[in-house]
Parts: structure tokens; C-alpha cells; sequence
């Protein structure tokens, strides 16, 4: 079962300051999917994916609900292969690949580098050493990469960056 993973890396409020639809379908359907990949030595709690507990706790479905309505998903958290999710494209949106200068989908393209590397070491998930400062500020970049430098915008830090570092070089 494939579903739409594009509004993981949306905004979650509209501009009443209320959940979208979107985002609430789209937490349903995560834990549909999740529930329904359900071993019974889970004993029914799955990974919860907000912000804050980063797929390092268990909870209930109902708690994981909760957290990802109050702290939100983890931006890159496309491909939900924790939660029994395989062969699924990266991230589902429409890109672009006609234009050679700047456009929002190179801030996508950034994104993808960043979740490989992560990707490329997830065979340590289960190796707990104490996370250095300096590991903790990458991943902290790397989470607010995506957010918006100010609600209802919808560059970020590292888009704007990119647009000056490519700005730079045409001078």
C-alpha cells in the first residue's frame, strides 16, 4: 500500500490556527499503516515519529496521534520503513527536473542528500552511544531545514541560504 507521504513537509496549521485536513488525513493514514504492520511482540505500540521523540520511543497509537498533532512530524521521515513500510519512493511530490537555475525543488533535492546520509547509517539504530553536541546540532539542522523562516512562508533557512550561495556565484 502506497499512500501520499507530501504532507509530511507541509504545514500542519491553516491560517485560522487549527489542524488542516490535510495533515489529520495524513496522520490517519500513517497510523493505519503503522497499526496494520503490527507484530504481536509490539504489543501494540509503534515508534512515535513527532519532533520530539524522533522514533526513539514506543506509545500507543493513540499517544503517537497526540504527539504528532502537538510537536509535529520529523520533516524528512518520508519513507516509513520503521513502521513496516518498503519500497517506497522518497518523497512524493511533483519535481521538476526541466529547469537548470534556481527553483523549489532544489531545496527537495537537499532534503534527499540529507535522508541518504541518515539512510546510509541507520545499521547503527540500534547501537546506543551517548550523542555528542555536535550530533545533536546536525540533526537539530537538519530537522528545521525544512521549516519555514516564518509561518505561512514557504522558504526556509537552507532555501534562502541556497538562493545566496547560488546568487554568489553568478556575481
Amino acid at each position: 500500500m502506497t499512500s501520499d507521504h507530501s504532507w509530511v513537509g507541509r504545514h500542519r496549521y491553516d491560517e485560522s490556527k487549527y489542524l488542516t485536513e490535510e495533515y489529520k488525513n495524513g496522520v490517519d493514514s500513517f497510523l493505519k499503516l503503522a497499526i496494520d504492520r503490527l507484530k504481536d511482540e509490539d504489543e501494540g505500540l509503534i515508534r512515535c515519529p513527532c519532533k520530539k521523540c524522533g522514533n526513539e520511543y514506543y506509545k500507543y497509537p493513540s499517544d503517537v496521534r497526540l504527539d504528532l498533532y502537538l510537536h509535529g512530524i520529523m520533516h524528512w521521515y518520508t519513507r516509513w520503513d520503521l513502521h513496516g513500510e518498503k519500497d517506497v519512493p522518497r518523497f512524493e511530490t511533483e519535481m521538476s527536473t526541466s529547469n537548470v537555475g534556481y527553483n523549489d525543488d532544489n531545496m527537495y533535492d537537499v532534503r534527499d542528500m540529507l535522508r541518504d546520509f541518515v539512510d546510509a547509517n541507520a545499521h547503527f539504530e540500534n547501537f546506543k552511544e551517548e550523542t555528542n553536541a555536535k550530533a545533536k546540532d546536525f540533526y537539530k539542522m537538519v530537522d528545521n531545514a525544512s521549516i519555514p523562516i516564518y509561518p505561512y512562508n514557504k522558504e526556509s533557512t537552507l532555501s534562502v541560504v541556497n538562493k545566496l550561495t547560488e546568487s554568489s556565484f553568478l556575481i
